[in-house]
């Protein structure tokens, strides 16, 4: 027993010689090392080139320990591999940047298209709160002032009989004459319910139309006429601009809606003029004589397009011209004094004044815009009145008013004219 375990332990000591020590323990070094690289690579699933290119690297240096021509290819490999890894990862960064680009391009058209849907919203919703707004004005100025209008169209559709003297017809003469009637002082107000059934939608739609057509066009007129660097040329420029969309947008408007007020206008005049008794007499009688060409007479739409347009583009200028005179230099001025801030008692009189201001300024517009117009307002009434004597001719029909009358022919219902536009 003794024995045999002196023989062990000789031959355990031949074993462990240096030599013996140092051949084991770098086959145990090598063993370790693959074990845990081996164990790495099974642990990271999915594993990129630059964990895969060092662990080749690595079996490589370990399997060949004395070859150092591999070892620098390794190495060579390694860097290939790192500088192929960051051109694919500057090419990925550089196509995300790209996509978010893109998606804000993107974003800026679809804001784009959002700000220009929510400008055409703003001006149809503005287009329809104007239109219910002045059709509402119109039908209650019509119902006040109903008697100045019937007055001064007979006092146009009037023809002197005399050749020798070339006399109109009064405002109380007119007025008298039409109270003679059967229905006495209710004459006045005779064709008061076709005007206010006819001039509400006429009206609205005219003011809907121009508010629509200010709020669409001006930035197209902007578009064209940039404004200058020069302050005084962006001043001109503006103003331009300013004129040009009013005068614009109350052509189209009233363009629109000359077709739809010839029909009303005719029979409201036939009754004026005391043609029909009634209203439903003057529908029946018109359209069993001259069907839907009764309400549509021979040059009735083209005078009432020329008396329209100009009378909307005047009044319209004039109001802005004023307001931009005597209420908003105004209101500039006290801002830029401060005295807009000084209490609210004062603030409260400011805007008190500025709406009288304002009431004064548009009466004024509409009596400078009445007044100017009033020569194509004679011939409308008797072309649409009577239009087989002037064969439906605003030449003809210029032409025999001026010999009857003279030029102040043209003048005639001047004055009832003012007073029913004036406060309307």
């Amino acid at each position: 027993m003794t024995k045999s375990k002196q023989e062990r332990s000789s031959r355990m000591i031949r074993i462990m010689t240096p030599s013996s020590l140092l051949l084991w323990s770098l086959v145990i070094l090598s063993f370790t090392t693959l074990s845990s690289v081996e164990a790495a690579a099974v642990v990271s699933s999915t594993p990129s080139s630059s964990t895969t290119a060092p662990m080749r690297c690595q079996r490589q240096k370990y399997h060949h320990v004395g070859s150092s021509t591999r070892t620098m290819n390794c190495m060579n490999s390694n860097d290939t591999s790192q500088e192929e890894e960051e051109e694919e990862s500057l090419s990925i960064i550089l196509g995300k940047e790209v996509e978010n680009l893109k998606q804000m391009r993107g974003g800026d058209n679809d804001e784009d298209n959002n700000d220009n849907n929510s400008k055409d919203n703003g001006a149809m919703s503005e287009g329809i709160k104007n239109s219910l707004a002045s059709a509402m004005a119109a039908g209650v100025s019509k119902a006040i002032l109903a008697p100045f209008d019937t007055i001064k169209t007979m006092q146009q559709n009037y023809i002197s009989t005399s050749a020798a003297t070339s006399t109109s017809l009064g405002f109380w003469k007119a007025a008298s004459l039409i109270m003679e009637r059967p229905k006495g002082f209710m004459e006045l107000y005779a064709g008061l319910g076709v005007a206010v059934v006819g001039s509400m939608p006429s009206v609205g739609l005219y003011f809907g139309v121009y508010s629509y057509c200010k709020r669409t066009l001006q930035p197209t007129f902007e578009r064209l006429l940039a404004s200058s660097t020069d302050d005084t040329k962006g001043q001109h420029n503006a103003a331009l601009i300013r004129t040009l969309t009013i005068a614009t947008s109350a052509a189209i408007g009233n363009t629109v809606a000359s077709f739809s007020r010839v029909p009303y206008e005719v029979v409201k005049q036939k009754l004026q003029t005391g043609q029909y008794a009634s209203t439903m007499e003057a529908l029946t009688q018109m359209a069993r004589t001259e069907g839907w060409r009764a309400f549509f007479p021979m040059g009735g739409v083209s005078i009432q397009m020329l008396r329209d347009i100009p009378y909307a583009m005047v009044t319209l200028l004039s109001y802005e011209y004023l307001r931009d005179t005597f209420i908003r230099s105004q209101q500039q001025q006290q801002q830029s004094t401060g005295s807009s801030n000084a209490s609210t008692g004062a603030s409260t009189t400011t805007a008190k004044t500025t709406v009288w201001k304002d009431m004064a300024v548009g009466a004024t517009a509409g009596g400078i815009g009445s007044y100017v117009t009033n020569p194509l307002d004679v011939i409308k009434t008797r072309i649409q009145t009577d239009p087989q004597l002037y064969n439906g001719n605003i030449g003809t029909c210029f032409a025999m008013t001026l010999e009857e009358g003279g030029p102040m022919a043209f003048l005639r219902g001047s004055i009832p004219r003012l007073l029913h536009k004036i406060p309307a």
